[in-house]
């Protein structure tokens, strides 16, 4: 995980249109699952029940907080290299992605000590790459701004524009997969669970 990369702002290249919203608190999935009739399957699994209410409020602060910290916080980028400030920029950029692969480094701990759980473990993987195309995103807009000597105007900013916007996209796509599928897959696979007889 890339220490030096920094996430980007909601506001470019972020897709939340339609986006469920899920609250950080648990009781939340546990009044979607509990008014499921029970299942004649297997009984339910409590320790994957219990390894998704352990997951699920951290990913929530990861998303809801962190991300989307970086990502505000990578908006004003055209003020920064407008106003001479583009070496700043850069390392606001790449401090917050080391807050935020900070706090998921303690997340992935426990995506590692449950293996066990398949479906949920894949989504370390896929977390993981994400995160890494924010870092190289943000490597690749302070390649492009020391090749400009950071100094831009009206004209030049151009020229970097468009790294720019593809490091929103990627903080866009870390964002939308942690608060769509991560947190919405949890909730699904809760309440697979709790339809099953105790």
């Amino acid at each position: 995980m890339p220490s030096s990369a920094a996430l980007a702002p909601l506001g470019d290249g972020n897709p939340q249109g339609n986006q469920p919203t899920f609250s950080k608190n648990n009781s939340a999935i546990e009044e979607i699952t509990s008014a499921l009739p029970p299942s004649s399957r297997r009984p339910a699994d409590m320790k994957k029940v219990f390894v998704i209410d352990e997951l699920y409020p951290e990913l929530h602060d990861l998303s809801e907080e962190y991300v989307d910290r970086l990502g505000n916080k990578s908006s004003p980028w055209r003020d920064y290299f407008l106003n001479g400030r583009t070496t700043e920029y850069i390392e606001l950029m790449q401090q917050e992605l080391r807050i935020v692969g900070e706090k998921y480094e303690t997340i992935r701990k426990t995506f590692q000590r449950h293996k066990i759980f398949e479906d949920i473990y894949r989504m370390d993987n896929e977390i993981a790459l994400r995160l890494n195309a924010v870092g190289s995103a943000v490597g690749a807009v302070k390649l492009r701004s020391d090749k400009l000597s950071n100094s831009f105007d009206e004209k030049s900013i151009e020229l970097v524009e468009g790294d720019v916007k593809a490091m929103h996209s990627a903080i866009g796509s870390l964002r939308t997969y942690l608060s769509r599928d991560c947190m919405g897959d949890l909730i699904t696979m809760r309440r697979d669970e709790m339809s099953r007889p105790n």
